[in-house]
């Protein structure tokens, strides 16, 4: 069993704090747990952690960390020794660095990806007066904005796929799920979990060779529907979509791609998708031909188009 436990949450740093809260709390529907002058705390209605999304005030826009909770305390430690051992450089992070959180530790993968792991975590409740009627819940449905249920996955575009994929398995315990594959067969992307679900990280070559940084952050909502009230609501509030609606091959979801204007950060809300509950999965190969949008428009590929941006790490 894999000593980490799920994709807990995404750190992203933004130039223009009060824009990008603006689009996280009002549009997206995220809900405020805390925040200060430099930082926004914020989770979904279905999450039950502190939080999943941390809003860092910063120069420039870039992905700060993703978060992976552990599935025992003493995983942490024990995963940052086996990291040491293979000569990756881990920084400490005492509790209560990042609000609601226990001691943590933070690294690079080869491919340039900064992830951190930990396993403490505060479940704190909505505040008198926002509490859902359905104790399942951490906070009210359909409360504000596009009101995803929870946080999905994350996607990141690294140079070297393959030697990515391979480090995420024998070190961090991912499964691959699906790959893309090109013409010689070399892997272009891959879609990789910890959890049972269709995936929790994907990593994909970038619009120009050599290029690393966060493609997007994925949402769940419910079902369909939901996708398509998102895009009624982006468009209502002046924001053009990057892709979609349209539904994926790989992973099978619905889907709808769109972007903070004060950062750039590119979310995906998300929908549908299938989950893996066989202990023998085996990884579903794409060939170039047959990669492709399932249905709706083909996302454009170019180096120029805007779903290629990434923000760097």
């Amino acid at each position: 069993m894999t000593a980490l436990a799920r994709l807990g949450h995404v750190a992203l740093r933004t130039p223009d704090l009060e824009g990008s809260l603006h689009f996280f709390d009002d549009i997206l529907g995220l809900d405020v747990v805390e925040r200060d002058e430099t930082v926004a705390y914020l989770r979904a209605w279905g999450d039950f952690e502190h939080h999943t999304v941390a809003l860092i005030s910063a120069d420039e826009a870039r992905i700060d960390h993703a978060g992976w909770r552990t599935r025992a305390p003493e995983d942490v430690d024990a995963l940052g020794a086996r990291l040491r051992e293979q000569g990756v450089e881990v920084e400490e992070v005492p509790a209560g660095h990042e609000a609601g959180q226990g001691a943590a530790l933070r690294f690079r993968t080869p491919g340039g990806l900064p992830y951190e792991i930990y396993h403490e975590v505060e479940k704190r409740p909505a505040p008198a007066g926002r509490r859902p009627a359905l104790k399942t819940n951490s906070g009210r449905v359909w409360s504000h904005g596009v009101s995803p249920r929870r946080l999905d996955h994350i996607n990141f575009v690294t140079p070297e796929v393959a030697a990515e994929e391979a480090w995420s398995q024998q070190m961090l315990g991912f499964s691959t799920r699906e790959r893309a594959l090109g013409a010689d067969g070399s892997v272009h992307a891959a879609w990789l979990a910890v959890s049972a679900l269709a995936h929790d990280l994907a990593i994909g070559r970038g619009p120009v060779r050599g290029s690393r940084g966060l493609h997007h952050v994925a949402f769940y909502v419910d079902n369909a529907s939901d996708v398509l009230r998102a895009a009624e609501l982006f468009i209502e509030h002046g924001l053009e979509p990057d892709h979609g609606p349209g539904r994926h091959a790989i992973s099978q979801a619905v889907c709808l791609y769109v972007r903070d204007p004060a950062s750039g950060h590119r979310v995906e809300i998300y929908s549908g998708s299938y989950v893996v509950l066989d202990p023998d999965w085996e990884p579903v190969d794409w060939t170039a031909e047959e990669y492709r949008q399932w249905w709706g428009a083909q996302p454009v590929r170019q180096a120029d188009s805007p779903i290629d941006v990434v923000t760097p790490c």
